[in-house]
């Protein structure tokens, strides 16, 4: 129940039980359609026209005034009134009566002894000025249109006689003689259809209201913590699957693998609070219950123990409810055994506990169900038991019965550190959850807050709309490291991430050696270092800046374009410079380079500007040996021409 509603909480509202607004709203519909169309008679439609004008007016007079117009208006009134009078309407009536059967007659108007009752057929009269002029318009409205025509022409042929002899004044002309129209007017189906169905959704919208604003159970958790002044630790969603189905079974723990990832965060949430709840007290000794039965108390006890057992607390789960054991069931155990068999030294205690149900998690199953379950938990030897088992383990959770229902949990007050409630979304009245905390008052438990259980996943009821809050995706990320260095020294891992699939490395830069990273890079290194974009290191050793050079071609002593010794030395600040190529150089300055790799380039660097000389000079020689002969040739053709 809500004392207030604002205009969102009305639209949650409405928007929650949807499905009930379109379906009053189709049902309203349909109904007002089907009623229009098998109830409701159709209804025909004529009329007649008559120009009303005043006795002053005759034919061919042009001097027509605005004065006599106004006074043709005014007769308009007195006109209706004579032709509805009972004279006129029994006038109609005889003649209708002549010219149709007494049955057709009946199917249409209310009869009287076989007379048409005057009310009857005035009822099916309509008379109005058209446009506020002088023209008087007369329509009918019957079941059959053929007796609709004959009234309109009946009135317009009695009409000039009866005004004549009774008003005295003025006289009418008939416009339009009435015809049958077999089109009916009315009833207008799609127009019934639309008012029922807007009539069925503003009932649907009223019933929602009404049912919300009376409805005492819990459905926000807000409200709990205002009201009780108490923490609510979590909220869980109900239990189905992907298409909103309820699953075969109620009680299903986090261990299952199709279990929602959100449920699973939730009782982890849970399990933290009531971490932080027991942070201070000497005993880790939780009561799980409700108020009522159904509520899903058995099922939060279990996945709270889960929840501990997996952040490796040793934990043990005691079923406590001997009335409607569930806990054998929820992890398959058997229960011949169990906390009824131990208060009463049936068995030692050991036996009564299942070991290693889950890792770090213990169970302790009710055992048979005794003929006296409270006072077995009101006595010295269960609060014995727990005083045994609890150095044993970290956290213990007692799942117990339904407080409202029997006083089996009430007398656990003094050896419990803390009693959990658990609350059905939409079920739990607040009276039922304060009558609950009354008697765990009583008895001095300590209730240290409630699970809102069973939510919707739509979020129906008031406007609690529950949305999952977390949504994790994972991404694959991957360390590779890469070496440009066969021999070396040392190289620079480089970092990669990547999703899913590792990237490509190039041939040239695939890791042979991998050792530990440089963190920091000597300033020296970076000053002198040169301008090397993706260079093998063989090339680095070398002195000479070539762009993804093979290192074969060094060594066959290639001519090098701009490879000047002094390169290195004097280089450009590096832009980007790999790790792996400023390490090489800081090792270049300590270790000195072999005599036999530094021949080959030297002696290229050396001999490259010797051998390009001689070569040029023999193409020259060449060149002019061969202008000369031309020149010979030339001049022993020119003398043999002149000789002949």
């Amino acid at each position: 129940m809500n004392d207030s509603y604002t205009i969102k909480d009305i639209i949650s509202l409405l928007l929650s039980k949807l499905w009930l607004l379109i379906l009053l709203a189709v049902l309203g519909g349909g109904g007002a359609y089907a009623y229009a169309h098998f109830m409701m008679p159709n209804q025909y439609q004529s009329y007649t026209s008559m120009y009303v004008r005043n006795s002053g007016n005759i034919l061919g007079d042009l001097d027509i005034n605005i004065s006599a117009l106004n006074a043709s208006r005014s007769l308009l009134d007195t006109y209706t009134v004579v032709l509805k009078s009972n004279y006129v309407m029994g006038e109609v009536a005889e003649r209708l009566e002549m010219e149709y059967t007494t049955d057709e007659l009946a199917g249409v108007f209310a009869m009287n002894d076989g007379k048409i009752s005057l009310s009857s057929l005035r009822n099916k009269i309509t008379m109005s000025s058209v446009d506020e002029t002088e023209v008087m318009k007369i329509t009918a409205n019957t079941t059959n249109p053929e007796i609709s025509a004959a009234i309109c022409n009946q009135i317009a042929e009695s009409a000039e006689e009866c005004l004549t002899r009774i008003v005295g004044a003025g006289s009418v002309e008939v416009i339009d003689v009435a015809e049958s129209v077999y089109k009916p007017v009315s009833p207008n189906k799609p127009k019934m259809a639309l008012i029922g169905a807007m009539a069925g959704l503003i009932l649907a919208a009223f019933i929602v209201l009404m049912i919300d604003f009376f409805d005492n159970s819990v459905r926000s958790s807000e409200m709990l913590t205002t009201k009780y002044e108490k923490a609510v630790f979590g909220e869980i969603v109900n239990f189905s699957d992907g298409n909103s189905k309820k699953v075969q079974s109620e009680h299903r723990t986090i261990l299952d693998e199709k279990m929602d990832f959100n449920i699973v965060e939730n009782y982890k949430s849970i399990r933290s609070n009531i971490m932080f709840a027991f942070s201070t007290m000497p005993r880790k000794i939780l009561a799980v219950s409700s108020a009522n039965p159904g509520e899903g108390k058995s099922t939060t006890a279990s996945n709270i123990a889960i929840a501990f057992a997996q952040m490796e607390s040793k934990v043990l789960l005691i079923d406590a409810d001997m009335r409607k054991p569930v806990q054998h069931k929820v992890f398959e155990l058997s229960n011949k055994k169990g906390l009824s068999t131990a208060i009463g030294h049936m068995n030692p205690l050991e036996e009564s506990v299942h070991k290693g149900v889950y890792k770090h998690l213990d169970v302790m199953p009710s055992g048979p169900i005794p003929p006296n379950p409270s006072e077995m938990l009101a006595s010295q030897q269960f609060s014995d038991i727990l005083d045994e088992l609890e150095p044993q383990y970290d956290y213990i959770i007692i799942d117990t019965p339904p407080i409202n229902v029997v006083s089996d949990t009430l007398v656990m007050g003094k050896i419990l550190s803390g009693l959990l409630l658990v609350v059905k979304y939409g079920q739990t009245t607040f009276e039922e959850l304060q009558d609950a905390i009354n008697h765990a008052n009583l008895s001095e438990l300590n209730v240290i807050g409630f699970v809102v259980n069973n939510i919707s996943r739509k979020g129906s009821g008031h406007y609690y709309s529950y949305k999952y809050k977390y949504k994790y995706r994972y991404k694959s990320y991957e360390y590779h490291y890469v070496s440009h260095s066969e021999d070396s020294m040392t190289s620079t891992p480089k970092l990669s991430m990547r999703e899913d699939a590792p990237q490509e490395v190039p041939a040239e830069t695939k890791a042979v050696e991998t050792t530990a990273p440089i963190e920091e890079t000597p300033a020296e290194v970076v000053e002198e270092s040169a301008p090397i974009e993706e260079t093998p290191a063989e090339v680095v050793e070398e002195s000479a800046p070539i762009e993804e050079t093979p290192a074969e071609v060094v060594e066959e002593s290639a001519p090098i374009e701009e490879t000047p010794a002094e390169v290195v030395e004097e280089s450009a600040p590096i832009e980007e410079t790999p790790a792996e190529l400023l390490e090489a150089e800081n090792l270049l300055e300590e270790i000195p380079l072999q005599d036999a790799e530094e021949a080959p380039v030297k002696s290229a660097i050396e001999e490259a500007p010797v051998a390009l000389t001689e070569e040029t000079a023999v193409e020259e020689s060449s060149e002019q040996a061969d202008i000369e002969t031309t020149k010979v040739d030339l001049s022993k053709e020119s003398d043999k021409k002149e000789s002949e």
